[in-house]
């Protein structure tokens, strides 16, 4: 789409009207000087200030003026002289490109990288802020594309809902960023990781098990029996023998006693 913006100056009036037209991609501001006086040439001085969006290589073709940017208003304007005749109107277009709009390819990747953000902290302690935070940001996004479609009036229009625009992009931006923080918050365990803990705690368990059950079983085989049940593992040893021999003794005794 293209605009063509009329400027009317005069050597006393300054700007006095604008009109637009469409006719293709970009935007032409036609700057226009009139002499009023019908009886002598009068020099002029054409300085005409450019919307802030547009940068020097926006500047498409500017005819005889000369671009300078302003850094104080912080944009660029035309400026020239010209030499009026009597009554002579002076026409210059200065054709820009069309920059005041957002690309589609920008929004579309913004809702991209939301719906991603969704899916990453789906399974985490954030997944309800983050998707009432997305939920904010497509209605946002939805909003600059219904707006951009939308054929403004005249040029002061488009320019000023581009600015509108870049304001809610901006909001989109910040909420944006809230959510990256929040994933570099989250923590979410993979059903890998899970899994891993689980094993890691059984064998240990296992471990500790088998570690009680051998200590346990240490201690049963090397604790002594009762005195009547011991058995000695070397025939020689005197310990039981004499133990028997000492139950022994006495019947002898008596046997002895009764004989005699």
């Amino acid at each position: 789409m293209k605009w063509i913006s009329t400027i009317l100056c005069s050597l006393i009036l300054g700007v006095l009207a604008s009109a637009f037209a469409h006719a293709g991609s970009n935007v032409v501001f036609k700057v226009v000087v009139v002499n009023p006086s019908k009886d002598m040439a009068q020099p002029a001085t054409v300085k005409t200030y450019l919307p802030r969006e547009v940068k020097s290589d926006d500047i498409v073709n500017k005819g005889d003026l000369q671009a300078v940017y302003d850094a104080q208003q912080g944009a660029y304007f035309v400026v020239g002289e010209v030499e009026l005749k009597p009554g002579e109107v002076w026409e210059q277009e200065v054709e820009l490109r069309d920059v005041w709009f957002i690309a589609d390819a920008e929004l579309a990747s913004l809702k991209t990288e939301t719906a991603k953000y969704v899916s990453l902290l789906k399974d985490t302690e954030f997944s309800e802020r983050v998707q009432f935070l997305c939920n904010s940001i497509n209605e946002k996004l939805d909003q600059l594309q219904r707006t951009q479609k939308l054929e403004p009036a005249n040029p002061e229009q488009r320019i000023a809902g581009y600015r509108d625009n870049l304001k809610v992009l901006e909001a989109v931006r910040a909420q944006l960023a809230d959510v990256r923080t929040l994933l570099a918050q989250a923590k979410p365990f993979s059903m890998g990781a899970v899994w891993g803990m689980i094993l890691a705690i059984v064998i240990f368990l296992a471990i500790l098990g088998g570690t009680f059950y051998f200590i346990w079983f240490r201690q049963l085989r090397t604790a002594q029996l009762p005195s009547d049940f011991d058995i000695p593992s070397d025939p020689s040893s005197k310990g039981p023998v004499q133990r028997e021999e000492t139950q022994k003794r006495p019947e002898k005794d008596v046997d002895q006693v009764l004989g005699q």
